[in-house]
């Protein structure tokens, strides 16, 4: 349990905690990872002091049933995954009409992965997403943007869904060679009877005009 707040961490979300049970986390030094009550591991804390009188951000990277986490980094296909530290996060007010700090916040986040240089791309797909994504590529970076949410842990989890189903539309194989094909017999026996037909046609109505 969390002091004050009744809440227990998820993956891929953020909690401000105002203090923590020394029995339920356990001793803290700087840099540690910490493991709450109901199996989610935290990192963050750089404190020594049993209780931490200030706020502190936690952020979850994955609970007991291994879901994939903002810690994680970005699962593109089962054979492609970009560590989160080859990803860029960018900070920045979203636009348009607000409400309650949304104006106020930097919930907007665009998010970029160098795909010229990045150690995690096969050579093949490296190559492939190169040439489909030219146009949308700046000095080989490719960058997405989300702001359509108003937390901005929201949009930072749709920047990487959208990351992925980019790369994932760019990289799928291409279709394969349409093989050449000659018509069938019977193809052919259809088109020299519709020629049949319709040249007595013509010649009927030749013969109502003479």
């Amino acid at each position: 349990m969390i002091g004050g707040d009744q809440r227990y961490a998820r993956p891929g979300r953020e909690l401000d905690v105002e203090r923590v049970d020394q029995a339920k986390v356990g001793p803290s030094r700087p840099g540690a990872g910490h493991q709450l009550d109901d199996g989610c591991r935290v990192s963050g804390m750089a404190t020594s002091h049993p209780h931490m009188t200030h706020t502190t951000r936690f952020r979850c990277c994955r609970d007991r049933r291994g879901q994939w986490g903002l810690m994680d980094g970005v699962r593109v296909s089962s054979r492609v995954v970009i560590p989160a530290g080859e990803l860029r996060e960018r900070f920045s007010r979203s636009s348009g009409p607000g409400g309650q700090g949304v104006n106020t916040t930097d919930s907007r986040v665009e998010l970029s992965f160098d795909v010229a240089g990045s150690p995690s791309l096969p050579e093949e797909l490296r190559e492939r997403v190169l040439r489909r994504l030219s146009g949308r590529l700046v000095d080989g970076v490719l960058t997405v943007v989300a702001s359509e949410h108003r937390a901005q842990l929201a949009n930072r989890e749709a920047a990487r869904e959208r990351l992925a189903a980019v790369l994932r539309t760019a990289m799928a194989p291409p279709p394969p060679k349409r093989r050449p094909t000659k018509p069938s017999r019977g193809a052919k026996e259809r088109r020299l009877a519709a020629k049949k037909h319709r040249s007595e046609v013509k010649r009927a109505r030749r013969r109502l005009e003479d």
